[in-house]
């Protein structure tokens, strides 16, 4: 042994009553997953989507009710539902 060294120091975690593998997890309360939301039916048997209104508008031509983007129906472009402009 060297007499210049200090002797080693035994760690702060030793000897006080906690792991020196690290800190301890509490086991936390399981995180539930959200229900779906329910879906509306029209008598036909359709799903009702709903969104904002400004955002789409529903082709009106021999009830196709392909909801399009506004931006689509300003640049005129064919509707994907029945190719009408």
């Amino acid at each position: 042994m060297d007499a210049g060294l200090p002797a080693a120091q035994p760690t702060a975690a030793s000897g006080r009553g906690q792991s020196s593998r690290g800190p301890r997890w509490r086991r936390r309360r399981p995180v539930l997953d959200p229900e779906p939301p329910t879906l509306t039916f029209t008598d036909d048997g359709r799903p009702v989507i709903t969104v904002t209104p400004t955002d789409f508008v529903a082709c009106s031509y021999k009830s196709c009710g392909t909801l399009r983007p506004i931006e689509e129906v300003t640049a005129k472009a064919p509707c994907p539902g029945c190719g009408r402009r």
